[in-house]
């Protein structure tokens, strides 16, 4: 491997459970923005939403990016929304992006129940959709895809591995 494997997708795509699989395939440390945010801020990422809004977490995701985007031999599972700005899609023009695609009856299925853990899912299933069509063209622009839907998450990182290995110009 060489250049990093970058995940992007909407919420409950699986970026993080597939990075975890992807990077313990290809034999490299796995990246979680999300979870790399909250240890740094030493707060959720609902009490970041609560305290600085969405504009303060999206600083500090794009601060993070700059930082891991250019680095060899990881992975790196990004939030959903990290696309939807455009210093981070200038940041990752370089790197291998690979979207997770699903359905959004699919998301909304694997998102029920995780309210506490993303903030904007507590605006309801409508605004919910509204701001999956907004960013569906930022996904839509990434050059590699997965289809996640009706998929588990092993079939949909070997999907990713195998992807960036013969696509991306991954080595084994």
């Amino acid at each position: 491997m060489e250049k990093a494997l970058i995940l992007t997708g909407f919420m409950g795509s699986g970026k993080s459970a597939v990075a975890k699989l992807a990077a313990r395939t290809l034999g490299v440390p796995v990246l979680d923005l999300d979870d790399l945010i909250v240890e740094r801020a030493g707060k959720t990422i609902s009490r970041i939403f609560a305290e600085e809004g969405e504009a303060g977490f999206r600083e500090q995701e794009t601060a993070l990016l700059r930082e891991v985007a250019g680095r060899m031999d990881i992975v790196v599972a990004t939030g959903g929304g990290v696309l939807s700005t455009p210093e981070n899609r200038s940041i990752l023009e370089g790197a291998t992006v690979v979207n997770l695609d699903a359905d959004f009856a699919t998301l909304l299925g694997r998102l029920h129940g995780s309210e506490d853990l993303r903030p904007l899912l507590k605006q309801g299933p409508e605004k919910l959709l509204k701001l999956f069509e907004n960013r569906k063209p930022y996904y839509e622009a990434v050059r590699l895809h997965v289809d996640t839907d009706g998929k588990d998450v092993s079939q949909v990182a070997e999907e990713v591995v195998n992807l960036y290995r013969s696509r991306a110009g991954g080595k084994e």
